[in-house]
């Protein structure tokens, strides 16, 4: 939005037990990285600190399936 004084982020990832393995995503020009469609959960690391976060999507056998950071 261009009159927040802040980045504004949607982070969305499945849901722990289950997916929607058909869904490939539609077009969206303000999406970072790809649409993960298998099970995966979210995660957010806030380090007020350095006024930073990171935000990833990680599958259930640990790996990182998506990534973004963000300095406020």
């Amino acid at each position: 939005m261009k009159d927040l004084a802040y980045p504004l982020i949607d982070f969305t990832s499945s849901g722990l037990t289950h997916s929607y393995t058909a869904y490939d995503g539609e077009p969206n020009r303000y999406r970072v990285g790809k649409v993960v469609s298998v099970r995966s959960y979210g995660l957010v690391d806030i380090d007020l600190n350095l006024n930073a976060i990171d935000m990833k999507i990680i599958g259930i056998e640990g790996e990182i399936l998506g990534e973004m950071q963000q300095e406020y």
